[in-house]
């Protein structure tokens, strides 16, 4: 049985710098260090709290709607270990007019090991499951962040120029 996650954080700065970043080399907006396997997979380490894991996570290119940027998302555990689920979604740098632009994550997994995994999941997995999503979407926040005050500062320079 999928269990789905849905995750959203408000972004503190402008969401166009968030954009640029956001639109270009998920190495520049991924959890750091993000190393590249190939030209769409990236190894990350993935955490809740102490518990950490390191996934491949593969992205898939944005596309914009008509608020919103979005990317698919895929990670699976390094080594595909029959412990950890795979989970599969898409993230979403989503415009509010006025209102601070938030990131989003929206996306399942299916807990490994059948009807025993799914009842472990019921009790503590999914808390587990959410924390580690929420971290992910947390670091990925802070990494459009410096994008958005590196764009402030640059910005600055040149108008003292």
């Amino acid at each position: 049985m999928r269990t789905y996650i849905d995750l959203s954080s408000e972004l503190q700065q402008p969401l166009w710098p968030s954009v640029e970043r956001w639109v270009g080399d998920p190495a520049g907006w991924l959890p750091s260090p993000a190393h590249p396997l190939n030209g769409e997979t990236w190894r990350v380490t993935v955490h809740a709290g102490p518990i950490k894991r390191v996934v491949d996570v593969r992205v898939g290119s944005p596309w914009a709607l008509t608020d919103a940027w979005e990317r698919t998302l895929h990670w699976e555990p390094e080594g595909r270990s029959g412990l950890l689920p795979e989970f599969d979604g898409r993230l979403v740098l989503r415009e509010h007019g006025r209102d601070a632009p938030t990131l989003e994550l929206h996306g399942h997994y299916i807990p490994p090991g059948g009807a025993l995994g799914s009842r472990a999941d019921a009790l503590v997995g999914h808390n587990v499951a959410e924390a580690t999503c929420r971290a992910f979407l947390e670091s990925i926040a802070a990494r459009l962040a410096s994008a958005a005050e590196s764009s402030e500062a640059a910005d600055q320079t040149r108008q003292r120029r």
